[in-house]
């Protein structure tokens, strides 16, 4: 006589998938892992320091780092790599360590002096350089533009730059204050103000000029970062009318880039010192790509003082290369 088959109740179902599911032998490498997770995922403490020693890479950048040129299938094969698997989950978890909360919280603490700056530039021999990266366009139409490029001038090696790094409008105008025309940034007034209500090199064509005639191979490289597209969309809309209207030099206006910040891991940050997204970057980097100089947030007097000092040198520097010398 063959025995009819009773059908599990729904309370032995339960248990059967809590057994199943949540066994002693599953739990503690789940566990393991989870605690892992949030222990690197949780915010670290963070101190403002000095910076003492070059930053950027040592590795010299080509024009065509960060173009993915892979085929489809050699995607999905390093897609599915474990090494890979482990790095992408190691910069996810850096990511979320340095989420918008973090930056929120550090931009308190310290007003968006997340570092003190160098208090002289560094030598071109011991100096790194800046990783490239690939903006979309710029504020003249220019797609899949190389910030090794500009910085370098396609290879002419005839430019220095200053660069404006931010991501919002207290950033954007922290960076603007650098460019104050005072006795630091314009040998001529000495002791005098600058005339005329000119404040700002990046106020007007005339005052922009004026920047251009003190310092013949100095270039102004802005970028401004975007996390999403309405960002972009906004910036694009309205905030590039306002700048061309400041200032329409073509120049200046090839060298604004608008970059995705997605494409920025954290690692790169790092190498920077770009600790914050909140506030703004300068750079000065030379003819051949490297970080010289280097500050962030509001300046103090000492800043503008060494970030003109750095320019004077770095036009002898690069003048005495092309011929052009103003001092």
């Amino acid at each position: 006589m063959s025995k009819s088959l009773s059908r599990p109740s729904s309370m032995n179902v339960t248990n059967m998938i809590s057994r199943r599911c949540f066994s002693t032998t599953m739990q503690p490498g789940l566990l393991k892992a989870l605690g892992s997770t949030l222990k690197n995922t949780s915010p670290k403490n963070f101190e403002k320091k000095e910076v003492i020693k070059p930053v950027g890479q040592a590795q010299k950048p080509s024009s065509t780092d960060g173009i993915d040129t892979r085929s489809f299938k050699q995607r999905r094969t390093d897609w599915m790599n474990n090494d890979n698997r482990l790095k992408r989950k190691e910069n996810l978890e850096k990511e979320f360590a340095t989420s918008g909360m973090y930056d929120m919280f550090i931009f308190r603490k310290t007003g968006g002096k997340v570092f003190i700056s160098p208090r002289s530039y560094f030598k071109k021999e011991k100096s790194l350089y800046f990783p490239n990266f690939i903006a979309d366009e710029n504020l003249e139409k220019g797609k899949n533009i190389s910030t090794y490029d500009v910085f370098t001038n396609s290879g002419a090696n005839d430019k220095f730059s200053i660069v404006r790094i931010f991501t919002t409008a207290i950033g954007q105008n922290f960076t603007k204050k650098y460019f104050d025309i005072n006795k630091f940034s314009d040998l001529s007034l000495k002791n005098k103000e600058a005339s005329d209500g000119a404040k700002n090199y990046l106020q007007s064509n005339e005052t922009f000029q004026q920047l251009k005639t003190n310092y013949p191979n100095l270039q102004i490289v802005n970028v401004t970062l975007y996390d999403n597209f309405f960002k972009k969309w906004i910036f694009k809309t309205f905030a590039s009318k306002a700048i061309k209207k400041n200032v329409s030099d073509p120049e200046y206006l090839k060298n604004f880039l608008i970059l995705n910040k997605k494409y920025i891991d954290v690692p790169t940050k790092e190498s920077i010192n770009y600790l914050n997204g909140i506030t703004g970057y300068i750079y000065i980097i030379d003819n051949e790509g490297k970080i010289r100089w280097l500050s962030c947030g509001d300046p103090e007097e000492s800043d503008i003082q060494t970030l003109w000092k750095t320019v004077q040198g770095l036009q002898l520097e690069v003048g005495k290369k092309t011929s052009t010398k103003i001092f």
